[in-house]
């Protein structure tokens, strides 16, 4: 994944109700993530698009939230 210019980290896991990712996408890299499962979406830090067909959804969040 890291050559792919991203990072996914399981930060929650071993219930069978709800789990959890971190995924960090690498300055000037683009990706494309696929789960089967609906999610929810916390950005920290960036700007881009979420969904099918270029995004039905735009984000941009120009300081790190700490």
């Amino acid at each position: 994944m890291e050559d792919e210019g991203y990072r996914e980290v399981w930060v929650t896991y071993g219930t069978k109700y709800y789990s959890a990712k971190e995924l960090t996408v690498q300055p000037g890299r683009s990706v494309t993530i696929k789960d089967a499962w609906a999610y929810g979406v916390i950005v920290t830090q960036g700007h881009g698009r979420l969904g099918k067909l270029n995004g039905l959804y735009s984000f941009d969040d120009p300081a790190s939230a700490r």
